[in-house]
């Protein structure tokens, strides 16, 4: 059967259903959801997306609660396109004290902030005084008033009474698993303007830029939120453009069981944001902050609430599985005590009286006239009132200071229905009259304080200023209604109505005024000073209430901000370009006056660990552009570009180490990549990576050996330049020339007590032609033309706090028991704060450290009782003991720090509040005609005393006792003396050589070297083979020398092991040789036992190689290490510093290998250990001493057998023949008589003797043998 044909209705020629293609619907599949359909343009439709594909596509909360379809929309982009910006009324421009420049700049803002939020918040931050005005008051109030007119993108998150049953689906919408602030408002009372329904919005978007650029909170964790309720104001209601709900306002319980909706659902997925109610009307702002307190972290800036508890509730901590308690919405409408406004008045007054040259105390002195008696009036009123009571008020007393004004006139007790806040502060006294007008309650009061927050526009007329003027000499003004059209006068018109004598501070920022050709700069009482710092530190701190103590703080640590030259401008605030900075201030004294509510652990320990620790700490938390890879980024950009680095060179090995450790920290990165740091024979640095380098002055001094120009630098910082050591001279002689080479080399020189004329002297003098022809560093003409020689000098202030100084009435004998007593003295008064001991050396380190330990334990530790802990710090302290010291004392512990003068600057000691000085230090001293140096205990110059008193003002005002008396403190020479003028130049003058400086004697020092110390250096170096007769370095034994990392006598030991076929056992003393001492302290019993079982009588060089030995037998174990009192970590270090010069030596060519008396060694042990012994001599010939037949005994002691004295042999007469040497008793000879010896160091005590360290013993022709350029062999004569 054929197919039927189709019917008629389905052909394609059937004229009453033509086919179209054109006509087919083609839906979009759209797989986005959620904020990023808004943010692409394809799909976004703005408010013209449906209901339906809101609930589909995850669009509710994101966008207004109206529906305008794209005709209206339509509608108002072509009103924009015709007339721009002119579509608003222009009435509400020019009103508020809001400009059409105002508007614009608004409008540049905001469309930044919709392209490029990270520049946004970045011009915010650099120029935050200049934009604040344009993003909060008084622009954020005109932005309110028409934010449906110029609504462009959906910022925030929009919660309407027609989402009721759908908020905690609606809050995953929000594309930001982690939010820590949100605020909220119902837009019932937007500033002053009234119930502005949805548009309120504008306030928690402005409220939170503000959170950002001035807390630090981060960008994607800050949530605007509206609940919109519906709205009264008619206007709107009406507006076709008004994206709100177009009903009347919910009231009573309909309102609150919204309310709480939203708070349920926000607080369930962010359970950790501090949640802040902006702008909310009176009467719901109380109740829902009562409704709240005991379940979330509420934060309410216009109003506090007491609701009869002993502390306030401002925030509080969310407790875990509980939700909020329904309480009636007819509940007694709690008491409003504080607000952020009311904070930043306090504030403001104590900074008023100190312009006016009083102190916070005279608070309770002031007559306070206070117009407005709403929430923030009354507010103001009790937190000022709460000032004069903690400077010593009853509440009677502090409330008799007030007289409050409402638009009835003055408050008495005789009106009806006053709110409990308000009746307090109500007149009682038979004076006041009720209803009383402003001019005459100032003409019978005489007020010296006049603060407006009626918000009724201008109240303070002409008559009502001078009228004030007329009663106060120098009246305190402060019209704080916003915007400024609602401000009670301007600063111009309070300056001219009293004739210039008003200390002002206003809501809305105002203009300078010029009044008698005398600057008047007005001052922005606005509580963005205060509500980022205390919502940082209640976040940080996550307290559960922010109570009276810690709001008192607030203000007072912002008091503290303004600095002496803004009081001078009759400024009573801070800057607000250092508004970051005031934030850390009030959030440190938020936190410091939470003390024992603190529930952040961490928070906990860095408080602990001190003051800058815990500024660091709120640092860390705080966003900004300075910090790990925007940090990198700017560097790279800047000094660091073409892989150039900064050097920053500090004078000890540790202070290098801790301050690249800490700055790599702060800066987010890992320590030897962006940072790093290099020390002699130790190198954590990254080439081609590191930014920073910190370095000892000694190791840049070494690299310009292979980079005479520095080239791999672009800044070099000197830092501590006041310690005077002798690389930091010889480094600032160099730089100085290598800068006529290089004019684009920065070069910064910093200290704290450095003589800044002189060096700037210096550096600004011409420098000599001194080098030779075509080497890097001679002078050149044309570099010195193009440098400016004009060095700047800048004086950076410091946080320091006041240190009061103490003295002695009368000298004492004994500085090391005078300082233990007055340590044990701070301690049993119980105060807080560490105890710094300045002692001279290790072992009165260690002495005091056993007294106060002692001491500590006779007077045992009673409960509650700081426990003294006693630890030591010196230059030869093991570095993990050295860390001890360093890192912050546990909880309920008080450090007692036992240091020589290694404390006193570079090294950070937190906690420390009470320096104990000495006013002595040990300090070297070579002589060059005897070729010894000197270790002497001497008095400190007063540079250095205050710089060690300065250690107690680092955490709070702190104590300095000084265990001298006041004229002998005067008598002190003012700087320490140079290094470079007494020690020996050796090392420094085969260096310079190395650098081409060949005229030693022209060379510019910063403090000329005594010339016989010159003389003395070019001997030693011509007398070890370094130099030739011409005073050139020597090929190729001269150019080895200088290029090792040594100095010269060891340098010469290793090349002559080289020659001699023991070069591995001269890189295993020369390394020993290179650390603090191989020997760890113990009972010295027991320690010389131990000496004994690796001593041999050849000396304590030879005897390194058996303890080497031994070591490296025991696979270098630690327990060994230990048991044999042997210092584990110094035979490590002396390990690597064996590798680094054994691969020194493979990249010179040179013999590596050879031993004398390992395996593979040619002759006996004998001979190899003679070998030894003569490669050792070969380096210490010009050290050598001799037996003579003298005795010395101690008289006073009849037990003492006499010490063996010993003389130089090269002594030439005179000082050299008469400086008695004898064995140290660290050496392994102490009670041996060797009859000829060389030794690496040797220090006078002050006995007079100089001690010998490092012994080996030698045979007396080896002498003429290896040095007959120096001795000769002659026949004594006996008489």
């Amino acid at each position: 059967m054929a197919p039927s044909p189709t019917p008629g209705w389905l052909t394609n020629d059937d004229p009453r259903f033509p086919y179209h293609p054109e006509s087919a619907v083609r839906p979009s599949v759209i797989k986005s959801r959620g904020m990023e359909i808004l943010q692409n343009p394809v799909y976004n439709k703005g408010t013209a997306h449906s209901l339906v594909e809101r609930e589909r596509l995850g669009l509710r909360g994101l966008l207004p609660p109206s529906v305008l379809p794209v005709q209206r929309q339509l509608s108002r982009t072509m009103d924009r396109y015709w007339h721009g910006s002119d579509f608003i009324d222009p009435s509400q421009v020019d009103s508020g004290g809001v400009t059409h420049e105002h508007t614009r700049k608004w409008l540049v803002l905001s469309d930044l902030q919709d392209r490029n939020e990270t520049l946004f918040y970045k011009c915010l931050m650099d120029n935050f005084v200049e934009m604040a005005p344009i993003i909060y008051t008084p622009t954020v109030g005109w932005a309110c008033m028409n934010y449906h007119k110029l609504y462009r993108r959906p910022r925030g998150m929009y919660f309407s009474a027609a989402d009721k049953g759908m908020m905690s689906t609606m809050v995953h919408n929000w594309p930001h698993d982690h939010v820590d602030a949100i605020v909220v408002t119902d837009g019932s009372r937007i500033l002053g303007l009234g119930d502005l329904g949805c548009n309120g919005l504008g306030i928690p978007i402005g409220k939170l830029d503000l959170y950002v650029a001035a807390g630090g909170f981060h960008p994607s964790r800050v949530l605007p939120c509206v609940i919109d309720v519906g709205t009264n104001n008619e206007a709107l209601r009406c507006d076709q453009w008004y994206m709100g709900l177009k009903q009347p306002r919910l009231a009573g319980d309909a309102y609150y069981q919204l309310v709480d909706e939203f708070v349920q659902a926000v607080m369930g997925r962010w359970p950790h944001a501090v949640l802040q109610f902006e702008d909310f009307a009176l009467e719901h702002a109380g109740p829902l902050l009562k409704r709240y307190r005991d379940h979330h972290t509420v934060f309410n800036d216009d109003i506090q609430a007491r609701c009869g508890r002993a502390h306030l509730t401002h925030l509080i901590l969310v407790k875990a599985g509980q939700t909020p308690h329904p309480n009636s919405p007819t509940a007694t409408t709690p008491n409003p005590t504080y607000q952020g406004t009311a904070c930043v008045a306090l504030s403001g007054l104590y900074g008023a009286l100190r312009v006016l040259g009083k102190s916070h105390a005279d608070l309770t002195a002031q007559r306070i006239l206070v117009v407005g008696a709403g929430s923030a009036g009354m507010g103001v009123v009790t937190m000022i009132a709460k000032g004069m009571q903690a400077h010593g008020l009853t509440p009677e007393a502090a409330a008799a200071n007030f007289h409050v004004i409402d638009d009835r006139g003055l408050i008495t007790t005789a009106r009806e229905c006053l709110p409990p806040h308000v009746v307090r502060f109500a007149r009682s006294d038979e004076q006041s009259t009720e209803g009383e007008s402003l001019v005459e309650c100032i003409t019978r009061v005489r007020p010296t304080v006049l603060i407006g927050l009626a918000g009724a526009g201008r109240l303070f007329t002409p008559p009502v200023l001078q009228t004030l003027a007329a009663y106060c000499d120098r009246p305190i003004i402060f019209p704080m209604s916003n915007p400024t059209a609602r401000m009670e006068c301007t600063h111009e018109e309070a300056i001219r109505y009293t004739n210039g004598r008003a200390v002002f501070a206003a809501g809305s920022p105002e203009p300078p005024v010029v009044w008698h050709g005398v600057t008047k700069v007005p001052s922005q009482a606005n509580n963005m000073y205060i509500f980022p710092g205390v919502a940082l530190g209640a976040l940080l701190a996550r307290a559960g209430t922010v109570s009276d103590a810690m709001l008192m703080a607030a203000a007072e640590a912002l008091a503290a901000e303004t600095r002496p030259e803004e009081l001078e401008l009759g400024m009573v605030f801070p800057n607000m370009d250092r508004i970051r900075d005031i934030s850390v201030a009030v959030a440190t004294g938020v936190i410091k006056a939470a003390d024992g509510l603190i529930q952040n652990k961490k928070l906990l320990e860095a408080i602990d660990a001190g003051p800058e620790e815990l500024k660091a700490f709120i640092h860390n938390h705080m966003y900004g552009f300075l910090r790990g890879l925007w940090g990198i980024v700017g560097l790279r950009e800047g000094w660091t570009a073409g892989g150039k680095m900064i050097a920053c060179t500090q004078p000890r090995r540790l202070a290098a180490m801790t301050v690249a450790a800490r700055v790599s920290e702060e800066m987010g990165c890992s320590l030897g990549r962006e940072v790093g740091y290099a020390i002699r024979f130790e190198d954590r640095t990254e080439k081609g990576r590191t930014c920073i380098k910190f370095c000892t002055d000694g190791v840049l001094l070494r690299e310009m050996m292979s980079d005479p120009l520095l080239t791999d630098y672009s800044v070099i910082m000197v830092d501590e330049a006041h310690e005077r050591s002798l690389a930091t001279d010889l480094l600032l002689g160099l730089l100085k020339k290598i800068q006529r080479q290089r004019p684009d080399l920065r070069i910064i020189i910093s200290s704290a007590t450095i003589e800044a004329e002189r060096m700037a002297a210096f550096f600004r003098a011409p420098t000599a032609a001194s080098k030779p022809r075509g080497h890097p560093l001679q002078h050149s003409e044309a570099g010195a033309d193009q440098f400016s020689g004009n060095p700047a000098l800048l004086s950076v202030e410091g946080r320091a706090h006041h240190v009061q100084v103490h003295y002695l009435d009368e000298p004492c004998s004994d500085y090391l028991a005078a300082a233990v007593e007055a340590a044990l003295q701070v301690h049993r008064q119980e105060l807080p704060g560490d105890i710094l001991i300045f002692l001279t050396g290790q072992d009165e380190c260690q002495a005091a450290v056993r007294l106060l330990e002692e001491e500590s334990q006779k007077s045992g530790h009673r409960s509650g009782q700081l426990r003294l802990q006693a630890m030591p710090l010196y230059a030869g302290l093991p570095a993990a003991q050295q860390l001890e010291a360093l890192s912050p004392a546990p909880r309920g512990v008080r450090k007692a720090i036992v240091a020589t003068n290694i404390a006193e600057t570079s090294l950070t000691l937190e906690g420390v509040v009470y320096v104990i000085d000495s006013c002595f230090a040990k300090q070297r001293a070579y002589n060059p005609l005897t070729g010894l140096q000197s270790v002497l205990i001497t008095p400190i110059s007063r540079a250095s005393s205050a710089q060690r008193a300065g250690r107690a003002g680092r955490v709070r005002p702190g104590h300095a006792f000084r265990l001298c008396t006041e004229a002998g403190w005067e008598a002190l020479p003012a700087a320490t003396v140079p290094e470079m003028q007494r020690c020996d130049l050796a090392g420094a003058v085969l260096q310079l050589k190395a650098l081409g400086i060949g005229n030693i004697m022209r060379f510019e020092w910063l403090a000329p070297p005594p010339p016989e110390t010159m003389i003395r250096a070019l001997e030693s170096l011509h007398a070890l083979g370094a130099l030739g007769l011409d005073a050139k370095l020597t090929a190729p034994l001269g150019n080895h020398m200088a290029a090792m990392p040594l100095d010269p006598f060891l340098s010469k030991m290793l090349l002559e092991g080289c020659s001699r076929g023991c070069v591995q056992e001269m890189l295993t003393i020369v390394a020993m040789l290179s650390v603090e001492s191989i020997w760890a302290p113990g009972n010295k019993v027991e320690v010389d036992e131990a000496k004994a079982r690796f001593g041999v009588a050849e000396g304590d060089l030879p005897s390194f190689l058996n303890i080497w030995k031994a070591w490296l037998a025991r696979v270098r174990d630690k327990r060994w290490s230990y048991k044999n009192y042997v210092s584990h970590r110094s035979m490590l270090r002396a390990a690597d510093i064996r590798f680094q010069l054994e691969s020194h030596l493979k990249r010179a060519g040179l013999d590596w290998r050879s031993t004398a008396l390992g395996p593979g060694a040619q002759g006996d042990a004998a001979s190899g250990l003679l070998t030894v012994r003569k490669a050792c001599a070969a380096g210490l010939f010009m050290q050598a001493a001799r037996l003579t037949e003298e005795l010395v005994l101690d008289k006073a002691d009849a037990r003492d057998a006499g010490a063996s004295v010993y003389r130089l042999v090269r002594s030439g007469g005179g000082e050299a023949a008469a400086a008695k040497l004898r064995i140290h008793h660290s050496s392994v000879l102490f009670r041996c008589r060797p009859s000829w010896v060389c030794f690496y160091g040797a220090e006078q005590n002050n006995t007079g003797w100089y001690e010998m360290r490092d012994i080996a013993v030698i045979e007396p022709d080896w002498l003429t043998e290896l040095a007959p350029h120096m001795y000769a062999m002659v026949h004594a004569h006996r008489h």
